[in-house]
Order: C-alpha cells, then sequence, then structure tokens
C-alpha cells in the first residue's frame, strides 16, 4: 500500500467528500500528499506548519509563486479552511505588532524554497543491513538500530548527498516507534552501546583552538548537533529484503522480519499485533470506527425480495433486508392498530 508517509493514516477514511487525517508523522511521497490535501482542503491545529509548508512547496516549485504570492495563497488557504482564522488573525500580533500568521507563512515559504517535491514511494532495508543488526542479538537493541536506519535512509532519498546521520531532535520519535520506553539517561546509554559496537558514529566536535574563534551562534549550533549520530553499516548495494513505506510502526516492520505475528490493517494498512487465533484484521482504531455489518456479518436472502443483505452473526434470525423488514414492521403495526380498533367498536356496540 504506497503512501505518503503517511497520508493513508494520514488520509485514510472518506466521509462525505471529506478526507479525514488522523495522523501525520513523517512525509515520504510529499507528492502524494500534497495532492491529498488539495483535494480535500484538510487543515488541522496541530499539523498546521507541516501542512503548510508542503503547500508552499507547492506554490513554489509547481505554480511558481515567490514569498509575496506564496503568503497570500497560504493566507487564502487559511481563510477557506481553518475554523475561525479571521478571528484568530486579528488577535494574533506580537510585540512588534506584526502579525504572527504572517511570519509563519514567510518562514514556511523559506522552508520550501531550500528542497524540490520529492515523490519516494519509500525506502529498502538490504540483507547485509538486516545481517548486521542481528549480530547485536538484542531485541530493543535491535528494534532501535533498525528504526534509526530507516530514519537515514530516509534523509538520504530527500538528500543524495546524506551520509546517514540521524538527529538528536528525532530520538523521541525514534523510540517511541522502536517501542521502547524507558528514561532520557537509558536512552543515551543505548545510543552510546551502539556507538561503542560500532553501529553509530558520534559526532565529534571540532579542535578547541578552532573553538575559539568560533562566533556565538556557531558554538551554539555545534552544541545543538553533540548527541546526532551517523549510521555506520548502511549498503544499499546489496539484496534488497523489506520496503517500507508507512512510517507508523517501524519497529514492527523489523518484529514482522523476525517471525512475530504482526498483521496489517485491511482497512488502513497500518501494521499491528495480530491475535492468536489469527482472525484479527482491523487496527484499534479502525475497528472502533467500521460498521458492525463491515465488520462481522454474513450474507443472507431475503424471503419477500430475494435480495441479498449483511447482516450479523449473531443475528442469524434474520429473514428479511432491511427495507423489507421495514414495511413488514410498518404493516404489522397497521394490522394490530385495526385488531384493537375493531375490538374497541365491538366491545361499545355490547354495551
Amino acid at each position: 500500500m504506497n503512501t505518503s508517509g503517511k497520508i493513508n493514516d494520514h488520509v485514510q477514511n472518506c466521509m462525505g467528500g471529506k478526507i479525514e487525517i488522523k495522523e501525520i508523522t513523517e512525509i515520504i511521497n510529499e507528492r502524494k500528499f500534497i495532492d491529498d490535501i488539495l483535494a480535500t482542503g484538510y487543515i488541522d491545529q496541530v499539523n498546521t506548519g507541516k501542512i503548510l509548508v508542503k503547500l508552499a512547496k507547492h506554490y513554489y516549485w509547481d505554480l511558481g509563486y515567490k514569498q509575496t504570492r506564496t503568503v497570500k495563497a497560504l493566507d487564502a488557504y487559511m481563510i477557506a479552511h481553518y475554523p475561525n482564522y479571521n478571528e484568530h488573525t486579528m488577535q494574533k500580533l506580537d510585540r512588534h505588532g506584526i502579525n504572527e500568521w504572517e511570519r509563519l507563512f514567510k518562514r514556511c515559504y523559506k522552508a520550501a524554497i531550500k528542497t524540490p517535491i520529492i515523490e519516494v514511494e519509500g525506502i529498502w532495508i538490504t540483507k547485509t543491513e538486516l545481517e548486521k543488526i542481528a549480530e547485536l542479538n538484542n531485541k530493543v537493541l535491535e528494534r532501535l538500530t533498525f528504526v534509526m536506519l530507516c530514519y537515514a535512509k530516509l534523509y538520504k532519498s530527500r538528500n543524495p548527498l546524506s551520509t546517514g546521520w540521524v538527529y538528536s531532535n528525532k530520538y523521541k520519535d525514534i523510540f517511541k516507534q522502536a517501542r521502547i520506553s524507558c528514561k532520557t539517561d537509558d536512552r543515551i546509554c543505548m545510543l552510546g552501546e551502539l556507538a561503542d559496537k560500532g553501529y553509530l558514529y558520534e559526532y565529534q566536535l571540532p579542535p578547541l583552538e578552532k573553538i575559539k574563534k568560533m562566533n556565538p551562534y556557531q558554538i551554539e549550533r555545534f552544541n545543538n548537533r553533540q548527541l546526532d549520530m551517523r549510521i555506520t553499516f548502511m549498503d544499499d548495494e546489496s539484496e534488497k529484503i523489506i520496503f517500507v513505506d508507512d512510517w507508523r510502526e517501524l519497529g514492527y516492520y523489523y518484529r514482522r522480519y523476525k517471525g512475530e505475528n504482526i498483521i496489517r490493517c485491511a482497512k488502513c494498512g497500518k501494521l499491528e499485533r495480530g491475535n492468536k487465533n489469527g482472525t484479527k484484521k482491523y487496527c484499534k482504531q479502525c475497528k472502533g470506527n467500521i460498521s458492525s455489518y463491515e465488520y462481522d456479518y454474513k450474507q443472507c436472502q431475503c424471503v419477500d425480495c430475494g435480495k441479498m443483505f449483511n447482516v450479523l452473526k449473531m443475528e442469524r434470525s434474520r429473514k428479511r433486508c432491511p427495507d423489507c423488514e421495514k414495511a413488514e414492521r410498518k404493516e404489522h403495526n397497521r394490522q394490530m392498530y385495526l385488531k384493537r380498533k375493531n375490538s374497541t367498536i365491538l366491545i361499545k356496540d355490547e354495551v
């Protein structure tokens, strides 16, 4: 199921012409993501900046808009789709009197012009890389290394000159994807253990003499990169084994590869733990939103019109489709009304 990273959790449920974007993680296929939000006019209050950056890419790279025209286009999109946007616009002024939305639009434009629109369907994990990960012989570290490798390859797909760096501002998401719950100090210990074993290369600060000649801004940039790590065992030439096109549950890709009971949701494509009976088809979200007829039903033939209809397995006594059942109930109520009316007339006559 090819998706954009995902707008298939990103963009998965069509409801009255609108698409419900449930979760926006890393965007793999920006082209598909942009097409989906343009088709539905979607915007939310959580991922507003991420959506606006992708729209700004569309306006700049596809339509050739410069900054002024892009800002106006983003403003028009927000007026059309963001709830109470005009009211917020009147109130959102910083201490210098500059509109905060306009400043956000300009930042989105500056971010959009840095790289073209990416149209990558997914990334491949190769046999050599998986064998190297298996040498750790530790389930937790293996999952962590696999997820970090996925992030490194995603960045390389966006920038071919990338050398496998994974940035520290993504560590929270990485541990969440690997399903590892631990304290911050334990995270640093795990990363240090992988570095000691040669799987990661720590960011090296320049010599002290060079640091002394730097301005405060350059020093701050180096300090922010102290926890960045580079994957050292990337190998794109080996045999391709795992294709990752969904960024919601990266750790489950590795667990499925290792033989664990992992299923793909029949509705949204998300990876999920299977059950012991092997009957699970949907993830928790889709099972909660799906209609009972779609989820667990059998087909029956209506005794009145002969049409096939769906019915819950525990309601096997039903013999009519919903339309015929409604008509039959209506006729039954009419007959009961006439029966009661006639009995009342007979009693009055006898009196």
